[in-house]
């Protein structure tokens, strides 16, 4: 019951977060597809997120990240148009890997826009990004600039090493391009080029490698600013980065630019990422509007003249684009949050009940629970009580059955007496046996019907010490004998006791704990022999007051009991007994 009424609120709650999540209905969907992250591709997807609400239409952008992945990107474009986008933006990882995917999706009249790059494909709807090859051409046009004003060659040709990337990718390609055809054009300098894999580690390793090997170098452009900064960090390990100048691309606050202000590169060019204008031309394509196909976005280059007013006017533009995306963000959440509670107001009232009667249901249960248990440890006790008297009382009349039968069979001791105790306790074994099979529960222990009571038994213990003064008297002359006192509930086991020690002991006798304990402080008995389970006091009591006492503390102790665990035994012998002898031990 519990576990239903559960399921059924998880399924509630659930279906509630479903529709408030599928409130907002989006008029378009688009999906940008990024070949890999780093500084400029985060700053163009904060852009485009926090352009999507500054148009009078509800658009959705939806980012993925391929992280240079041909494959994963191929996937992530198959996924997103699965999803029913309404327009890609794609930045290619490859020229053409993607050009399966990309014709899927224009199967299905998704218009596709590059941004940043381009692949093989020509069923393209626009373009829209950086002029590549103005930036090649514009960072070979200062690089010549350098060389003529700034560079020191001893006569030499001044030498300009070019790091392409990767020329499989549009970009690298392009920005090659304009570059080596802008420094071509210069017979004085003498230039030279190696593709790279356009990262910090490698530019890093080919600057190094070059250095080590004795080659001069003037001028080195990277196409990133962060490859530029990585062959900067190679050629100052080897103390040679004043004499070289280091050229990149992309601009970014915290990155290149900061790289120009403090003098690791000589300049950079401002790669525009204007994510906001990517959102705006997928609009105007979404909406029928005219576009052009070849978006290029012009820029300038970044020199330590110009680099302090370019660096604080990006760097407020990034804030503001970080402020609206997170004002959209938080919109959205709170957009979220109002759906939901309206959602939930239409079914409050049922949830409230719902809950109302898990929680009674829960105490209910919990009540039963308890109140198990708490049955079940009485039963366990009433069980464990049972068969440890169950125990004792088989094992006492076992024993004064077991040993009168052995001594009449050798001839010994009063045969009537004998006789008469066997036939007493096969009689109590009879009922004993009864009572186990019934297992009354209403009697958690089996009465000894042969136990007298405890008034009764005081009288028998006083008798009997009455009896050994007498016996003292009439003896007087007799030759002393050591004096023995039995501590037992049980008449037939004391009388059985005494038929056995009589001929060789000055034997007297207790009915319980406490009556024996006051008869050895008054008698100072030479040993004791005593039953652990007894009404009063019981054995375990006796013997540690019986060691404690000043007078009786010397006299050794042997516990004749029915409790014959190896736990009980410890338990004895820790009262301070010298011997523990089960029943069924005597003979």
């Amino acid at each position: 019951m519990k576990t239903r009424i559960f399921n059924t609120l998880f399924i509630l709650f659930a279906t509630l977060v479903t529709l408030s999540g599928c409130t907002t209905n989006y008029k378009y969907k688009i999906g940008v597809s990024q070949c890999v992250g780093g500084r400029w591709r985060e700053k163009a997807n904060v852009e485009m997120l926090s352009a999507q609400h500054l148009y009078d239409n509800d658009v959705k952008v939806i980012i993925k990240n391929a992280d240079n992945n041909n494959e994963r990107q191929c996937l992530q474009i198959d996924s997103l148009v699965d999803e029913g986008v309404d327009l890609l933006v794609v930045s290619p990882n490859d020229y053409h890997a993607l050009n399966g995917s990309l014709q899927r999706a224009r199967e299905k009249n998704i218009p596709i826009v590059f941004f940043d790059r381009t692949t093989a494909l020509k069923d393209y709807t626009a373009y829209i990004g950086g002029d590549n090859v103005e930036a090649g051409r514009k960072m070979a046009e200062y690089a010549v600039l350098l060389c003529r004003d700034s560079v020191k060659t001893d006569g030499r040709r001044p030498i300009v090493l070019e790091m392409t990337g990767p020329l499989a990718i549009s970009s690298a390609a392009q920005r090659h391009a304009g570059f080596s055809e802008v420094i071509s054009n210069n017979p004085s300098i003498d230039y030279r080029h190696l593709p790279s894999q356009w990262s910090y580690d490698d530019c890093k390793r080919i600057m190094r490698e070059w250095l080590e090997n004795g080659k001069a170098v003037d001028v080195v452009f990277c196409h990133s600013d962060l490859a530029a900064v990585g062959a900067y960090e190679a050629a100052k390990e080897l103390h040679k980065e004043r004499e070289i100048r280091f050229l990149g691309i992309d601009g970014l606050p915290g990155e290149g630019l900061d790289a120009v202000q403090n003098g690791q590169l000589a300049a950079s060019y401002i790669y525009p990422t204007h994510g906001e204008e990517v959102i705006a031309l997928a609009l105007r394509i979404l909406e029928g509007k005219p576009f052009e196909r070849t978006n290029n976005l012009k820029s300038i280059v970044v020199t330590p003249q110009n680099v302090a007013d370019i660096a604080l006017s990006s760097s407020s533009l990034m804030k503001q684009n970080r402020y609206l995306a997170t004002i959209q963000s938080k919109l959205e959440t709170y957009l979220g949050f109002y759906h939901l509670q309206r959602t939930l107001l239409a079914v409050a009232f049922l949830v409230i009940l719902l809950l109302a009667v898990a929680v009674f249901t829960t105490w209910r249960a919990v009540k039963a629970t308890r109140r198990a248990n708490r049955r079940m440890r009485e039963l366990n006790d009433e069980q464990t009580r049972f068969f440890t008297n169950a125990s004792h009382q088989l094992r006492t009349p076992l024993t004064l059955v077991a040993g009168p039968v052995n001594q009449l069979a050798e001839g010994k001791g009063d045969r009537q007496q004998l006789v008469g105790i066997v036939q007493r306790n096969v009689e109590q074994l009879q009922r004993l046996v009864g009572d186990v099979l019934l297992f009354r529960r209403e009697n958690s222990a089996t009465v000894d019907d042969t136990t007298v009571t405890t008034d009764e038994q005081l009288l028998a213990s006083r008798k009997a010490v009455q009896e050994s003064r007498h016996d003292t008297l009439i003896n007087d002359n007799a030759e002393e004998l050591a004096t023995v006192l039995i501590v037992d509930d049980n008449v037939d086991m004391r009388a059985y006791l005494r038929t056995l020690l009589l001929d060789r002991y000055y034997v007297i006798e207790a009915a319980d704990g406490q009556s024996g304990l006051k008869l050895a402080v008054e008698s100072v008995p030479d040993i004791v022999v005593s039953d652990v389970m007894m009404p009063v006091m019981d054995g375990l009591a006796f013997c540690t007051r019986l060691k404690q006492h000043e007078a009786t503390s010397h006299i050794p102790v042997l516990l004749l009991t029915a409790r014959s665990s190896e736990q009980q035994h410890i338990e004895g012998l820790q009262t301070g007994a010298d011997i523990y002898i089960p029943l069924f031990g005597i003979k």
